[in-house]
């Protein structure tokens, strides 16, 4: 009698997304540190012959579920089910790539506009990140993220050990963190949802934009990608911006004393961080921009607001503030919101006691280079609103070459 279809002794195979992170994390720990570089595969041979020298990832396949068989008591794990394990843990982020600093290249920005003095009276640092192609952007900003997990547990430190000083429970401090809008800052937040542990002091999320405008681009919002924060259950508060993102001049001053913002301007000098990305003037996804186009294209304004700002030599943006190579400009009849503007931004950025992380890599959706936008805010003194810097290794370049 044939035996039937599917009959086996060995026990069903559970779905590699619905395994449990002890054995994900376990696949992948397992087999990396026992692979060996220098060995050979022998399942690389021909007739007695070697086909080439190979790293002996199935040996290490191999081993891992030896070990996982003993540990975990399953005998349906074998080499070939290694593997999935492992993409499973990338894709659970217990995998993390670092990408490498370029610090020769920061060694000359700073001696080429002349930054020793900022860099010192700031605490700051220039991070070349020394990565190519078109997830740069992503990169540059997992780069950022884990220098703010270190300045996180740097403010942490220093606010216990006042509280102490002063006989507060240090258990109640919070470290209070700002975060712009765009693709970067979503990737940023990525990845510190995943880099932040147990350890991690309460947080207190500011969103330092309305971000998108009403009509798109809402996944661009600050507190949309907040949630990415309380899915991994850390001790979080927000404080969002409920606000147009942009006002007519006469109504600015009054938008700002609505008693819907005032809260959040009046505990902006609570923030201990402050990360934003930046934007160039002629790249067609730059939500200043785009928002602008939209209304004048739609009636909504009068004024071309793109077309001022051209006038005015507008080179980039950052916090929905555009500059020049000199100076902040405004359109005409609009002023745009955010928590700080750039004179702020600047004069917040010299204060021993605060961070502010600026993130310069390309635009995440045509990957152009953000250079021409970073270069004001390094040759200019009185536009450095910036204390850590982080662009990538091309940026860096074509900075040195200007």
């Amino acid at each position: 009698m044939a035996r039937q279809k599917n009959q086996s002794n060995k026990p069903p195979r559970i779905a590699v997304t619905k395994e449990p992170d002890e054995l994900v994390y376990a696949a992948a720990e397992t087999y990396f540190s026992t692979m060996q570089p220098d060995e050979e595969d022998d399942s690389a041979k021909v007739d007695g012959k070697k086909k080439g020298r190979a790293k002996a990832t199935k040996g290490c396949a191999t081993r891992a579920a030896n070990d996982l068989k003993e540990r975990f008591d399953r005998q349906d794990l074998t080499r070939e089910r290694i593997y999935p394990l492992i993409w499973e843990a990338i894709r659970r982020k217990f995998v993390v790539m670092n990408a490498p600093i370029e610090e020769n290249l920061s060694r000359q920005l700073i001696e080429k506009f002349d930054l020793a003095q900022h860099l010192e009276a700031t605490n700051g640092a220039i991070t070349v990140v020394n990565v190519v192609g078109n997830i740069t952007s992503q990169h540059v900003g997992e780069a950022a993220a884990d220098r703010i997990v270190n300045l996180i547990d740097k403010v942490r430190k220093e606010k216990e050990a006042r509280a102490i000083a002063n006989g507060e429970d240090p258990e109640n401090v919070k470290v209070h963190l700002g975060l712009g809008a765009g693709f970067t800052a979503m990737t940023l937040a990525d990845r510190l949802s995943t880099r932040f542990s147990a350890a991690t002091p309460k947080l207190m999320l500011h969103a330092l934009t309305p971000g998108g405008y009403y009509f798109q681009k809402q996944q661009n919002s600050p507190t949309s990608y907040f949630q990415r924060f309380f899915d991994k259950q850390f001790d979080v508060e927000c404080q969002g911006m409920f606000a147009p993102p942009i006002v007519e001049v006469e109504n600015y001053e009054r938008l700002r004393a609505n008693p819907s913002l005032r809260a959040s301007f009046t505990l902006r000098d609570e923030i201990d961080i402050l990360v934003t990305s930046l934007a160039t003037s002629n790249d067609p996804h730059g939500l200043v921009r785009q928002y602008f186009t939209h209304l004048h294209e739609n009636r909504y304004i009068e004024e071309d607001a793109v077309k001022t700002l051209d006038a005015q030599g507008w080179i980039g943006d950052v916090l929905f503030q555009p500059y020049s190579a000199t100076q902040a400009i405004h359109p005409k009849t609009l002023r745009t919101v955010a928590l700080f503007n750039f004179k702020e931004l600047v004069d917040f950025s010299k204060r021993p006691d605060k961070h502010v992380v600026v993130i310069g890599a390309p635009c995440g959706e045509c990957h152009a280079s953000k250079a021409s936008a970073v270069l004001p805010l390094l040759k200019e003194p009185s536009m450095r609103l910036w204390n850590q810097l982080f662009i990538d290794r091309v940026a860096a370049i074509k900075l040195l070459q200007d």
